[in-house]
């Protein structure tokens, strides 16, 4: 029997698709504007933060590493102090002075400054000529004594000079300006020549026959030497005597030589060995 035509089978056939399940094409259109919106409205508001940000990190490497490459600030250096005033050493006084003659034989050089100066420097500048071995003192900073070993030469030029020295004091520049000049030591003495005459002007009024002293005479060489002992005036009683007060100013003659005066004598016996 046939089966109905109500209870067709649909074994190996397929259904067709009826009108209503096909979009028309203004509605699919439709769709696609909305989309289109959909996107535009998301893209403008996501993808200029994503920009920036790139932006931002693609330029943030170059500026920091331009700032690292710039140099350090400048400091402003102060500017160098002032040099220190150069500081001139010069010759004030000296003795024996310049041109001076009949110089004892045993003298004291001396040498005062315009102010302090470096002791070590100035004893190296020093120079006496003849060559004399002596020995230095400073009684003060600026003032320097040379007293030679032995006797000078009789009758003999002797010349002082500071060679001139550049350098620093402590930092202090300085400059020890040159200086000389000459003096000339006295003649070998004797008796006759030196010490009679003396001796005659200043010791005779007491020592005379008749004098308050007659009983030390002193009117002979042979009288006098009985008071020597030669090459020792710090054992001659007539150098030690003399050196009283009461003699030394009566040996005090208009120009107040003593003290040249004692000299003559002690040189007549330390170095000429009280010869007649």
């Amino acid at each position: 029997m046939r089966p109905s035509g109500g209870g067709k089978s649909s074994k190996g056939r397929s259904r067709k698709p009826t009108r209503s399940a096909i979009l028309p094409w203004w509605e699919k259109l439709l769709y696609v504007l909305v989309a289109a919106i959909v996107a535009t409205v998301w893209w403008n508001r996501v993808a200029p933060q994503h920009t920036v940000a790139s932006f931002l990190t693609a330029t943030a490497a170059p500026q920091e590493q331009k700032i690292a490459a710039l140099p350090p600030p400048r400091i402003e250096e102060p500017p160098p102090p002032p040099p220190a005033p150069l500081r001139q050493w010069t010759v004030l006084f000296n003795s024996p002075t310049a041109g001076q003659s009949e110089v004892s034989r045993r003298p004291k050089i001396q040498i005062f400054f315009n102010q302090p100066v470096e002791r070590e420097v100035t004893e190296w500048a020093f120079t006496i000529s003849p060559s004399t071995r002596g020995d230095f003192a400073w009684p003060r900073p600026d003032h320097l004594v040379f007293t030679p070993e032995g006797a000078l030469r009789p009758d003999t030029e002797y010349t002082i000079s500071l060679t001139p020295v550049d350098g620093s004091r402590e930092k202090e520049p300085y400059e020890l300006l040159e200086a000389r000049w000459s003096f000339t030591t006295g003649q070998a003495r004797t008796y006759g020549k030196d010490i009679q005459p003396l001796i005659g002007a200043y010791c005779g009024t007491c020592h005379e026959s008749n004098g308050s002293a007659a009983g030390v005479p002193l009117g002979t060489y042979r009288d006098v030497s009985r008071y020597v002992v030669p090459g020792r005036s710090g054992e001659s009683r007539l150098y030690t005597f003399i050196q009283e007060r009461r003699h030394h100013i009566n040996m005090a003659g208009p120009d107040h030589s003593t003290n040249t005066k004692l000299a003559v004598i002690r040189d007549w016996i330390d170095e000429d060995k009280g010869t007649q």
